[in-house]
């Protein structure tokens, strides 16, 4: 071949490619759109799932806390309903007895659990107030209604509780008496309920089981 028909077949060669790159080019370039819309798309619904997941796991980790706080208001409230149970054991002992010195010490125990239930309270009421706070935290991010109401429902018989008068010293008089005997029997079935109906909520919300 002359060195012109080497330069025209060279010449065709690249004219070929040209126009083979344009051809090819094109849907190539189009795939990779397509493919980066997918990807765009995949990416745009894994974080929308990724989301709710993490939104879900919040909402999980406030009723814990929650049903945690509920707890220890509980505990607290139990082991200051024993203190009264136990000054009113010693008020009616102090009462049937007739000997100066079994008085004296029926008294000096109760005095005692008196100092002792003041403790309590001022713990109730410490872990009261962070109840009702997680508690408004779960109902805002939850926007339900039944938790403010459960909530209110028990704090409200925890502070009749906490403003009851109970006697601070022996003998008792009429007034002190009812004020034991509610404060042991009648405070401790109007707390029952409530804690209850909360307590089970937040277990159905959790899928616990109680025991």
């Amino acid at each position: 071949m002359t060195k012109v028909q080497y330069l025209l077949v060279c010449v065709c060669l690249v004219i070929v490619g040209a126009i083979s790159k344009e051809l090819l080019a094109e849907p190539f370039m189009d795939l990779l759109q397509v493919l980066s819309g997918i990807g765009g798309l995949v990416g745009g619904v894994c974080a929308f799932i990724a989301l709710l997941g993490w939104r879900k796991q919040i909402v999980y980790n406030k009723k814990v806390e929650v049903l945690e706080a509920l707890e220890n208001v509980n505990a607290a409230y139990s082991s200051s309903q024993m203190k009264i149970a136990a000054m009113y054991m010693f008020a009616l002992n102090f009462e049937k007895s007739s000997d100066v010195e079994e008085r004296r010490i029926h008294s000096e125990h109760y005095d005692l659990r008196y100092r002792m239930y003041l403790e309590d309270l001022n713990r109730l009421k410490a872990i009261s107030r962070e109840l009702l706070v997680r508690s408004r935290v779960l109902a805002a991010i939850t926007n339900t209604r039944q938790v403010n109401t459960l909530h209110n429902d028990y704090l409200c018989n925890i502070n009749e509780l906490s403003n009851k008068l109970i006697p601070q010293f022996l003998p008792l008089d009429e007034c002190g008496k009812s004020n034991l005997i509610k404060a042991t029997d009648e405070e401790d079935k109007k707390h029952r309920e409530p804690y209850i109906k909360y307590r089970k909520y937040l277990y159905d919300s959790l899928g616990l089981t109680l025991d």
